[in-house]
């Protein structure tokens, strides 16, 4: 998980864009974590690539030091569905990932948990849709993850 989330970190960084607000062009990103509310909105970009047949698209979102993403991987053009927890049979990804560093520099990713992406907007300028699942860290703790949502301009 890590490998996926580091490079994507990097890759928003460099292109930081100012998000919040209503209407059309808004852009959010967030979610419950164990019941607590995380908006993570100030700043929120949506990627997507494709490489020898493996498609994905990363939506990440910022506030502060918290930071958070979500991946969904398919060796089809990704499209409007349900992408659920991450396997690699084949050695091809597909599915769905979430990483979250919180206010206290602690990691937790869905790669030790289950996660559910429901994408309800893919288009050429936008992606946006909803997210639920269990994170964990290294430690053991755990984050039910509940009422997620995004939307993010795509930067390409």
């Amino acid at each position: 998980m890590k490998k996926f989330f580091l490079p994507c970190l990097l890759c928003v960084l460099s292109f930081l864009s100012g998000c919040g607000g209503e209407g059309p062009d808004a852009q959010y990103f967030q979610f419950k974590a164990n019941g607590k509310t995380v908006n993570l909105s100030h700043t929120v970009l949506g990627t997507t690539s494709s490489n020898g047949g493996i498609y994905s698209s990363i939506v990440t979102g910022f506030e502060g030091k918290e930071n958070a993403n979500v991946q969904m991987f398919s060796n089809r053009e990704l499209v409007d569905s349900v992408y659920t927890q991450a396997g690699i049979p084949g050695q091809v990804p597909f599915g769905a990932l979430m990483g979250y560093f919180n206010k206290k520099d602690q990691f937790f990713a869905s790669a030790l948990g289950n996660i559910t992406i429901v994408v309800t907007e893919f288009s050429s300028e936008i992606i946006a849709g909803t997210f639920s699942g269990l994170l964990k860290s290294d430690s053991g703790d755990e984050l039910e993850i509940t009422e997620g949502e995004f939307r993010a301009k795509r930067q390409n």
